[in-house]
């Protein structure tokens, strides 16, 4: 891009948030390229939709519409399940897999994320325990994505650590990543 088109395109953006955003502008600004690793064919639109942003030491997961306020997180009576209460319905499935063992270990105070353990069912000597953080918004497990984008392993275990002002951290035994919506 020419440096006057460029600069063009940042007068633009800057009056455009100046005139719509309710918090002042910083005097800096980050301009990035992003690679899309993946894309899934959309039902309406012709375009790409980023649900999710990982930066070094940041999780953003994004919201897919309004969700009720989560009560209650557990697990059903066998232990191949991870359910979840909520303003609208009891027992919503989160997670289940009848070939494993799933174990809460922790919830975040917001009662946004999990933590569980998975591990075989039927155990011939070693069973390799697994560590999974669930998204309990939108009721999935994000350890995969974490683990590719960030090219570290959080599955050997983690738990999660509360900043001073509300952040939410996954600790895990290589770094700590913050997690955010």
């Amino acid at each position: 891009m020419p440096k006057e088109n460029f600069e063009a395109f940042k007068n633009n953006v800057r009056a455009e948030f100046v005139e719509n955003m309710e918090f002042p502008i910083e005097d800096s600004s980050l301009i990035m390229k992003l690679e899309i690793l993946e894309n899934y064919a959309g039902t309406e639109y012709d375009d790409i939709c980023i649900s999710e942003v990982f930066f070094n030491d940041r999780f953003v997961a994004q919201r897919s519409g309004s969700h009720p306020p989560i009560e209650r997180v557990y697990e059903n009576n066998d232990q191949t399940a991870l359910l979840l209460d909520d303003a609208e319905a009891e027992g919503k499935v989160v997670l289940r897999d009848s070939s494993r063992i799933v174990s809460l270990m922790q919830v975040s105070s917001d009662k946004q994320w999990g933590i569980i353990t998975t591990m075989p069912l039927e155990i011939e000597g070693r069973a390799e325990t697994l560590y999974h953080l669930i998204d309990l918004v939108n009721q999935e497990d994000v350890t995969v994505q974490i683990e590719k984008i960030s090219g570290k392993s959080v599955s050997l275990g983690m738990v999660f650590e509360e900043g001073d002002h509300d952040q939410l951290y996954l600790d895990y035994y290589d770094g700590k990543i913050e997690l955010k919506y």
